[in-house]
């Protein structure tokens, strides 16, 4: 995570620390969105958080509506947390990996972090095993299929129950602290 910054000023023997916490904006489906224990977990831990849900979006769609351009324009971002893919897991990986591209290409914020979808859906395994190789060096990629078990009570059709979502946003954030 982008470190705080601390500017030390010094006026006749006084020392004044300003810092400045980095702008976080959280966006995606509605897996994050408000209610959800995920949205909690991570709204609470940043300071200056912005949350932004589109029920059933994608990385296309965030991209041919505009969406994501001016979220970013209107917020100013220093932290972009993108959480989509659920609404892609039928979608076929080639295909996929042209809308996270033109995503991505889009992405100004100076981080950025993927929290990739749980395979929720029969036949979403092979989208879940070839998400982590459509990223580079824009956007750092949580699999959250190799971090997180969702057992059958903790998953409600496409969304997950509060309380599992907040062991996964504890477990996204401690992933995000141990890459510094």
């Amino acid at each position: 995570m982008k470190a705080l910054l601390i500017s030390i000023f010094l006026f006749g023997g006084s020392v004044i620390v300003c810092t400045v916490t980095p702008k976080t904006l959280i966006i995606g489906d509605s897996l994050i969105g408000s209610g959800s224990g995920l949205a909690q977990e991570l709204v609470g831990h940043y300071d200056d958080a912005v949350l932004i849900t589109k029920k059933g979006s994608s990385p296309r769609t965030w991209v041919k509506k505009g969406w994501l351009s001016k979220v970013q324009a209107e917020n100013n971002p220093d932290v972009l947390i993108v959480v989509l893919g659920t609404n892609s897991l039928r979608t076929p990986p080639k295909v996929l990996r042209k809308h996270v591209q033109d995503f991505l290409e889009q992405v100004t914020a100076d981080e950025c972090y993927w929290i990739g979808p749980p395979n929720l859906v029969e036949g979403g395994g092979r989208v879940v095993k070839a998400l982590p190789s459509m990223f580079e060096d824009t956007c750092q990629y949580y699999d959250t299929s190799k971090k997180i078990v969702f057992p059958p009570k903790s998953v409600r059709g496409f969304h997950i129950t509060r309380w599992k979502g907040k062991t996964w946003g504890t477990a996204f954030l401690t992933w995000v602290s141990s890459q510094q």
